[in-house]
């Protein structure tokens, strides 16, 4: 964990507990309701800068990063996000997260991150999960990706499911050396994150233009294969594969065991959902 030097840190604790959150900002509903535009108004640099500077450092453990499902070391980016070193702190969050911009969106902060930041006990938390989107976003329209990956060692590796379990596989085996295929059901990569979570929630250009990063460090894509049915795992071993991934993710719904569940045009599968909607 990095500790940001001197004693300003210390002394600006306190004033740094008194400042407000300026809070996030939806845009207009009469707005909202012409398209499928994300909900959420991002972050300005200046509104970054002051939103991250509400952080007061806390001492390891950050209860914020032990919150964290990955880690992220989000005292650190709070403090580079603070001084507008925007590039920086996006380095930080892809130390230890694939899909930083897109966990910056979907992920449930308020029961992670957010939800124990400690001045959320006397007013708003930081908010982090909009800064760390802020970040990458940014990095994405001034900085560059990093697609340095090893010389190959030999060995490949099949993934079956390229959703973002499946993704994070196949750019960690690439920065390891290894060569991957992903094979996929779908025409197009992404799983729930392209077929799944709606536009306003999570904008399909920020998905796409990961994905692209993510496959320009030389992973094969498969897609409309079934692996099970086209296909087997040991079909996939007998091609070479020395090891299978399976990322299938969870497709089959969990009732909700409510009154009208059962009523008709009450679509619960999100495939039966997608039939639907193409044969209206």
């Amino acid at each position: 964990m990095r500790r940001i030097p001197g004693d300003t840190l210390e002394i600006n604790r306190k004033e740094r507990a008194q400042t407000p959150s300026l809070e996030l900002e939806n845009r207009l509903p009469e707005l909202r309701i012409c398209d499928f535009e994300e909900v959420r108004i991002p972050f300005t640099p200046e509104q970054a800068m002051y939103e991250a500077s509400r952080c007061i450092e806390c001492p390891d453990p950050a209860a914020c990063v032990r919150a964290c499902p990955v880690h992220n070391d989000i005292p650190s980016a709070m403090w580079l996000i603070s001084q507008g070193e925007f590039l920086s702190a996006a380095k930080i969050y892809h130390e230890t997260s694939t899909l930083p911009d897109i966990c910056g969106r979907v992920c449930p902060h308020e029961k992670l991150c957010e939800g124990s930041c400690v001045m959320g006990k006397h007013g708003e938390p930081v908010a982090t999960g909009a800064l760390e989107a802020f970040v990458i976003d940014y990095e994405r329209e001034h900085g560059k990706p990093d697609l340095m990956v090893p010389e190959w060692n030999g060995q490949k590796v099949a993934i079956v499911g390229a959703g973002p379990s499946g993704l994070a596989c196949a750019e960690q085996l690439a920065r390891a050396g290894y060569k991957s295929t992903i094979f996929d059901a779908k025409p197009l990569p992404g799983g729930l994150l392209l077929y799944g979570i709606p536009n306003f929630k999570l904008d399909k250009n920020v998905v796409t233009e990961r994905i692209e990063e993510i496959f320009s460090l030389g992973i094969d894509f498969v897609g409309n294969s079934f692996i099970g049915r086209d296909k087997t795992i040991d079909d996939l071993f007998a091609e070479g594969y020395e090891a299978v991934y399976v990322a299938v993710g969870t497709w089959i719904d969990a009732p909700m065991d409510i009154p009208g569940e059962d009523l008709p045009g009450v679509l619960s599968r999100f495939e039966e959902t997608m039939d639907h909607l193409i044969g209206m």
